[in-house]
């Protein structure tokens, strides 16, 4: 991590603030959008409602914050560790988060159209009504996440790993998913139309009340809970 002995922020109120360290502290409604960041400890801290737009914190440290309602449009998090972050409603729309460690943080109902998250690690992460259309997620680690009601449509998900994951009502229409591996998973009354499922493993799945209308599951392995497809 880089060493910087002092951070003067700003705040939505006016208010001007020089802190020794980033870790652990209030930074709730902080003004931090444009800033440089990288590789700096912000762990446990409370930033609820900052707006961090465009900031540059990539190795950063964010384990275990609390980013609920934070502005993060087109923050740069690639190779950062979010682990056990909480960012609900969050907006991340834009934001690049290729190979960012982000397991079992709490994403629900947070903005991420448009997200780089290329090989991100996801596992048991909370995406429960997220909207994640046009997101792309190739290669990223999403095993045992939730993503009940979420919005993937025209996401890049090649090869994304979902194995076990919770994808109730989930839309998923016209989304890439060549490759993925999504055994086990649950997907009751998920939307795949026009989705690309070839040669994606959906094995262990029930497929009864997936709406696959036009979906393309060239060479797919289909073998679901009860039978063969």
């Amino acid at each position: 991590m880089r060493s910087v002995d002092t951070h003067t922020i700003r705040f939505t109120n006016g208010e001007t603030r020089v802190f020794s360290t980033l870790s652990g502290v209030d930074l709730s409604l902080a003004i931090l959008s444009g800033r440089d960041l990288r590789g700096v400890d912000i762990s446990g801290s409370n930033l609820t409602g900052a707006d961090m737009t465009g900031a540059d914190m990539p190795m950063s440290n964010l384990s275990g914050s609390n980013l609920t309602d934070a502005n993060l449009t087109g923050v740069n998090f690639r190779d950062a560790n979010l682990t056990g972050a909480i960012m609900l409603r969050a907006n991340l729309t834009d934001a690049h988060m290729a190979w960012a460690y982000m397991a079992s943080v709490n994403l629900s109902e947070s903005d991420m159209t448009g997200a780089y998250m290329r090989g991100a690690v996801l596992s048991g992460a909370s995406l429960t009504r997220a909207n994640l259309s046009m997101t792309d997620l190739s290669r990223a680690m999403m095993n045992d996440a939730n993503l009940s009601e979420a919005r993937l449509s025209r996401s890049n998900m090649r090869h994304v790993r979902l194995s076990r994951a919770t994808m109730f009502r989930a839309d998923l229409s016209g989304a890439n998913m060549t490759g993925a591996i999504l055994t086990e998973a649950i997907l009751t009354e998920a939307i795949l139309t026009e989705a690309d499922l070839t040669s994606a493993d959906l094995s262990g799945i029930d497929l009864t009340d997936v709406n696959l209308s036009e979906a393309n599951l060239t060479r797919a392995y289909l073998r679901d809970r009860r039978n063969s497809v």
